[in-house]
This record gives structure tokens, C-alpha cells and sequence, in this order.
């Protein structure tokens, strides 16, 4: 039965279903990266593999907050590059799509979830790999722009 995994990013409740999750793990040593770029924290080495560590509070809209002794959550393949630093998980709740709504749902969610008194904003996985993408390659893109490249 696959679950959400609900952690709260500042002021907003965010939630994971596990199905898009290869693993949890602690924080482990994170590299910054030369050149910044959105939503992109920094680096980290994983059981031998290079692995990109999603800036959760740049993605989800809220301020920074310390995560360095936080969890990653790790994409499963084919994106499992990819990691969300989160401070903490909240809760495990099961997962049934039907409760999931998607009436306002756009970019990189999925739906609200209801959980006790709160709305869990559920992340779409695959829309988090497009747009990081995108903003990646527009952030290279202005920073070339105007420049000779070799041919």
C-alpha cells in the first residue's frame, strides 16, 4: 500500500507518496556547487553515487531554514539523482488517491491531501524533475547570453 510521507517546509505541509521515494536517508556531507542554480542546494556522495540535493524550501515557495541535520528523500529511478532535503518527517499516512483533490492542482503538484486538520500539498514528482530542468537550463541560458561559443 503505498503511503505519504508529510513534513512541514516553513509555513506549508508537503507530502511525498512513498511509490516516487527509493529512500530515506540522513543528512550526509553536502558540496555546494561552484555556480549556484534555482532550487539546487548542493551535491552529496551516496553509497558510491553523485546525487543532486533539491533546495525544498527554494521549490515549495518558503524561506530557508537550516537542513543540514535534516533527511533526504531520494528519488526513485529513473530520476534517482535527485534528493529533497527536508528538516524532518512528520507523519507516515496511507495514501489513497481518491482523497487526493487537483481542482487548483498545477506545476509541481499533484493535489492537497487532507491529513487531521490540514491540507498536505502532494508533490508530482515527475513535474519537480521537468521544471527543475527548465529552470536549469534558463539559468544557463542567461548566463551565456551574449557570449561567443565555439562552433
Amino acid at each position: 500500500m503505498q503511503q505519504v510521507l508529510v513534513t512541514r517546509i516553513g509555513e506549508r505541509t508537503v507530502g511525498w507518496p512513498t511509490g516516487c521515494l527509493e529512500e530515506i536517508s540522513a543528512m550526509p556531507r553536502l558540496f555546494n556547487l561552484p555556480q549556484p542554480y534555482p532550487h539546487i542546494m548542493a551535491t552529496a556522495f551516496m553509497r558510491g553515487r553523485l546525487i543532486t540535493v533539491v533546495n525544498t524550501c527554494s521549490l515549495v515557495g518558503q524561506p530557508d531554514q537550516p537542513l543540514e541535520a535534516g533527511l533526504l528523500l531520494r528519488m526513485a529511478p529513473p530520476p534517482s539523482h535527485l534528493a529533497f532535503a527536508v528538516p524532518a518527517i512528520e507523519a507516515v499516512v496511507p495514501y489513497h488517491e481518491l482523497s487526493l483533490r487537483e481542482d487548483e492542482a498545477e506545476g509541481i503538484w499533484a493535489g492537497v491531501y487532507p491529513w487531521q486538520d490540514v491540507w498536505v500539498s502532494v508533490i508530482k514528482p515527475e513535474a519537480v524533475v521537468n521544471d527543475l530542468g527548465l529552470a536549469i537550463a534558463m539559468s544557463i541560458r542567461n548566463q551565456t547570453t551574449g557570449r561567443e561559443h565555439a562552433s
